[in-house]
């Protein structure tokens, strides 16, 4: 039986954000190809990196699809990166966060050690119009007018964050506990709209373009 399901519209922004990087030759997260990329990525800098696999995702029941018929996965990803965007010719992961979303991931030792490791970690913040979906079964209608402001999380967490352990006081970066019935998670947030100016790439929002060169190394 088709579960309820409900895609806010900073989640629908992200899924139209990933449709239109797969339509210019980018790669979903969460695929066998992504977890090459990932792991080659890595370990250059000697990270660990154990990918997941979410391409079983299109056995899951859910009964909502996209415009142009892909199963909408709303547990897509691959621990903090959603997408490789072909930007400037190389796949680079890239982590999307539409509206207000502030939770990078849940993978906060993986974070640390990316961190450490000094690699970026690419964040799109993205706006648009959008319209909230909720039901069994349907269609998921693509947002419009998607824009994207761009930034390296990596100095923010590294200037910002001031324990990895889990702090309850509201800050720019923090570690914050996320209940889930008896259990416990760690998520790593950011509240983008404390980043100074200083650290984003896009001064203010332009079109979403994946093809747009990201600065190297990455």
């Amino acid at each position: 039986m088709a579960q309820m399901a409900t895609l806010n519209p900073g989640k629908v922004m992200e899924i139209t954000a990933q449709f239109i990087a797969r339509k210019a030759g980018g790669v979903d997260c969460g695929t066998s190809r992504s977890a090459s990329i990932l792991s080659a990525y890595a370990g250059e800098a000697g990270v660990e990196f154990r990918p997941t696999d979410e391409e079983t995702a299109k056995f899951r029941k859910t009964q909502i699809f996209t415009p142009d018929g892909q199963r909408v996965n709303p547990g897509r990803g691959e621990m903090m990166f959603d997408a490789h965007m072909p930007a400037g010719g190389f796949l680079v992961p890239v982590s999307l966060k539409g509206g207000d979303s502030r939770d990078l991931t849940t993978a906060v030792s993986l974070v640390r050690a990316w961190v450490d490791a000094g690699l970026p970690i690419w964040v799109y913040c993205l706006s648009g119009e959008a319209e909230k979906f909720k039901g069994k079964a349907g269609i998921m209608e693509y947002a419009t007018g998607l824009t994207m402001r761009r930034i390296d999380a990596t100095p923010v967490i590294r200037d910002f964050l001031a324990s990895w352990e889990i702090s309850p006081e509201a800050s720019t970066v923090r570690v914050r506990a996320n209940k889930v019935g008896k259990y416990l998670y760690p998520r790593l947030n950011i509240n983008w709209k404390k980043v100074p100016a200083s650290y984003w790439l896009d001064a203010e929002p332009i079109p979403f373009d994946p093809t747009l060169p990201l600065p190297r190394p990455w």
